[in-house]
């Protein structure tokens, strides 16, 4: 009993030893604007990769790079803009920055073409402390020169998610997202003159483990996806 018992126990180290092992999950931080697109490309990912399992995680971009500065474990970062990125290059081991691929265009969002800047009573805007997105759109209001008036009329949500959500339930009347964030059933209002429209380019990071994700997602195939769905490509 005791040698076949021991015989057992040597086929199954042996089985054991020979198992396949799964990649390790990678876990992507996206900013809010790329969430959509991300939920499509790492549908296509995993059809040509079906071991790799994915984690995605999408917020406005500041509050992302301070969960990694706080140690969140993170294979890669796309932030709506490039400070974010390059700040994470400071502090964690990546192996790649890239500002050059992905890019967008702030727009002002409504439920009708009748209302302004001026008639509006409350702006739904993102944090512009911590969300490019609300930044972009605080630069384009001052460059207008009308950020004075328009700051008591903001209401202040956490990134452009909650930005449609916020004019979707009515909680707003006038909302600031991405040309990318567009929606049957908003207008997309034609407020801000070209001039003060900022340069939007979005920031990746990667370390060693996202490099095969990295690469995926900056392919000609995923080109075509973020293209379709309203951000700019270059390159």
């Amino acid at each position: 009993m005791t040698k076949y018992l021991s015989m057992l126990m040597m086929v199954v180290f042996l089985t054991g030893c020979h198992t396949d092992k799964k990649p390790e999950t990678l876990t992507i931080s996206a900013a809010a604007s790329f969430g959509e697109a991300l939920k499509t490309l790492v549908q296509a990912y995993n059809a040509e990769n079906p071991q790799q399992q994915i984690r995605l995680n999408v917020g406005g971009s500041g509050m992302l790079a301070r969960q990694i500065e706080a140690g969140a474990n993170v294979d890669v970062f796309i932030s709506a803009d490039v400070a974010w990125a390059r700040y994470l290059v400071k502090i964690q081991k990546t192996t790649f920055i890239d500002s050059t691929t992905f890019g967008n265009r702030i727009t002002v969002y409504a439920h009708n073409t009748s209302l302004n800047l001026y008639n509006a009573k409350r702006i739904a805007l993102a944090d512009p402390r911590s969300v490019p997105a609300g930044r972009y759109a605080k630069e384009a209001l001052q460059c207008m020169g009308v950020w004075s008036k328009v700051s008591t009329k903001i209401i202040p949500v956490q990134d452009v998610n909650a930005v449609i959500r916020t004019l979707k339930n009515g909680a707003a009347d006038l909302g600031f997202a991405y040309a990318s964030d567009a929606t049957p059933d908003l207008r997309g209002l034609n407020l801000i003159p070209k001039k003060c429209l900022p340069e939007i380019r979005y920031g990746i990071t990667s370390t060693k483990k996202g490099w095969s994700f990295l690469q995926f997602i900056t392919s000609e195939k995923a080109r075509k996806v973020f293209a379709k769905q309203g951000f700019m490509v270059f390159g």
